[in-house]
Parts: structure tokens; C-alpha cells; sequence
């Protein structure tokens, strides 16, 4: 048989499982439609065909006109089951948002936006290995779907193909599609229980003359800005309505840390990461200078939001291939 024939005799089934599934980017829509979506009886619409047979064999047996009606009404509702089942999740466009790094050992969170022209009902997206995330469209608004997916190592995180699915609305019919999501987020390495104190670089004169940020000298108060660590916030002036204050403190001098990694004692490179991990969040909450020393890289001192990214995403992909 020539082998134009012999793909055309593939089962149904087989070139079904074949297809890729659509790839959706973090700057496109996706809108789903019949090339993409399929449809089966559930176990439920299993034994609904089946009822349907028995009621059909008895009106037959027994020539009941009240049994004919009775099996072609249900019938019918079958069939407009089926039909408002493929139509609750045709013309669906999905949008991605991609997620924010996140530590190992808690899920990484993908968002995505979904549309429709009408009110769907029912709809849900799940990923393998974890559990479904119900949702409805409201009419002529969108929905944010939040998809929480487990992390169990550090590096890349890439959420691959994810399933969307409804059964509405009376459950005899399973409607899906799959999408491969483009999108993907760092994982950073879970801190070290305990990591002692980290090693001092040495201290520095204030660079604009005044006594510096230090731990020392209490200089007064200034309004709170988002990083900031909460045990530097006036409580009681907050509990007085006078909003957010924050204490601050100078001294003379100011310390600043270089974290490296081949002064570390450990010989496992995992629990070195961790170690510097829990050292870089302990010296941001404090708002110290830190700078992070990685074989091949070095990222030089800083503090601020800015500088914890650059080095958690530094211990994350450390010798991780893209």
C-alpha cells in the first residue's frame, strides 16, 4: 500500500493525538474554534445513550406511542446538550500573562485572560497534576484565571500544555482543548533554615557626608515606601491615623557585604545556594549593601527591590542551561 494511502486509513484517534495543541504567546489572543476543540460522551452521557436505547427497545416491543415521544424528547435534549456544551467554549479567546518568580517549593502562579462574546458558564483549566480552576465569563467583560502550578526545583519553569474544559450544562458531553503556553518564570532556591551572619566586606564613610544609614543613632522619621522593612514602621503613629512612618537610624559608618560563593564551607553546590539565598533576604529586609560573587559573574553592591531580583534570579539559574 503506498504510503499516501496508508496515512489516510490512520484511525481517527491516532491523528487526533498527533495535533499539536496551539501555542499561545504573552502578546497574542488565542481564539478557539472548531479546529481546535473536541467533544465525548462522559460516563454520564454513556448511560444517557444507554436509557435511551432500553426506552427505545421497550416502545418498540410494547408499539407505547407515549415511550416513542418520551425517548425522541430526550433525544433531543441530548442533541441540544451536546450543541450548547461545544458552543460554551467556542469562540473563547485566551490571552497570557506571565508570572512572577517565585521561591521553590511554592507554586508559581500563570495568569491568563479570557474573553468571549457572551456569558459563558462553567468553564475550567487545569494543568497535569493539578487540580481544575472553575471560572465563568460575564458578558461583555473579561476573566482573570489565576493557575497555580507546584515548583520542585530551581531554574526555568515553563508551564507547557494546559487543558481547557466544560461539561455544561448538563454534564453528558466533555468539551476541551489544549494550549502550550509560551510563557515562563524563574524559580529561585528555598533558604537555608539557619545561615548565620553573613561576612562583612568591611565598613564605608557615608558617601553624602552625613552620619549614613546605620542601626545607631535615631534621626527622626520619614514616610513609608513599598520595601521597606515593616520592623522600622511607628506603629503607634500609625494607630494615632497619622499614616505610615518610618524610623530611621544613622551612624557614622556603614557595612557593606559580599556574598561569595567559594567561601562557602558547604560541598554540595545546592546547599551553597540556599545559603546565599536566606543571606540575600535577610540583608534586604534590613536594607543593607550587598554585592553576590557567583563563579563566571559578579554582581557589584546595591540594595533595594532591584538588586534582590537581580540576585535571586543569579542563584536560580546558576549553571542552568536556557
Amino acid at each position: 500500500m503506498p504510503p499516501t494511502q496508508r496515512q489516510s486509513v490512520l484511525p481517527t484517534a491516532e491523528r487526533l493525538l498527533r495535533r499539536q495543541p496551539p501555542v499561545l504567546a504573552g502578546s497574542e489572543t488565542l481564539a478557539l474554534d472548531r479546529r481546535n476543540i473536541f467533544i465525548l460522551p462522559t460516563a454520564t452521557g454513556l448511560g444517557f445513550v444507554l436509557l435511551l436505547l432500553l426506552l427505545l427497545l421497550g416502545a418498540i416491543n410494547y408499539n407505547n406511542n407515549l415511550v416513542f415521544a418520551l425517548t425522541f424528547l430526550l433525544a433531543g435534549v441530548g442533541v441540544m446538550a451536546m450543541l450548547q456544551t461545544w458552543r460554551n467554549l467556542a469562540g473563547v479567546r485566551l490571552e497570557l500573562a506571565t508570572a512572577a518568580p517565585v521561591q521553590c517549593g511554592r507554586p508559581a502562579r500563570f495568569t491568563l485572560t479570557a474573553r468571549a462574546d457572551g456569558m459563558r458558564t462553567g468553564l475550567a483549566l487545569d494543568s497535569d497534576g493539578t487540580a481544575p480552576v472553575w471560572f465563568d465569563i460575564p458578558a461583555e467583560a473579561p476573566a482573570r484565571v489565576h493557575l497555580d502550578l507546584p515548583t520542585r526545583r530551581r531554574g526555568w519553569l515553563r508551564p507547557g500544555r494546559i487543558r481547557l474544559f466544560t461539561r455544561y450544562p448538563l454534564g453528558l458531553f466533555h468539551c476541551w482543548t489544549h494550549v502550550s503556553l509560551s510563557a515562563r518564570t524563574w524559580v529561585w532556591p528555598a533558604p537555608a533554615d539557619t545561615g548565620g551572619a553573613p561576612p562583612q566586606a568591611g565598613r564605608r564613610p557615608s558617601e553624602d557626608g552625613t552620619q549614613g544609614r546605620g542601626q545607631d543613632d535615631f534621626r527622626g522619621f520619614r514616610t513609608y515606601h513599598p520595601g521597606d522593612s515593616l520592623r522600622l514602621v511607628d506603629w503607634k503613629a500609625y494607630a494615632r491615623e497619622q499614616g505610615l512612618q518610618i524610623k530611621e537610624f544613622g551612624g557614622d559608618r556603614s557595612v557593606d557585604y559580599w556574598l561569595d560563593f567559594n567561601a562557602l564551607a558547604e560541598h554540595d553546590t545546592e546547599a551553597r545556594l540556599r545559603r546565599l539565598v536566606r543571606w540575600v533576604l535577610e540583608l534586604d529586609r534590613d536594607q543593607q549593601r550587598y554585592g553576590l560573587r557567583l563563579p563566571g559573574m559578579e554582581i557589584t553592591l546595591g540594595r533595594g527591590p532591584d538588586q534582590r531580583e537581580r540576585c535571586l534570579q543569579a542563584l536560580a539559574l546558576f549553571r542552568v542551561s536556557d
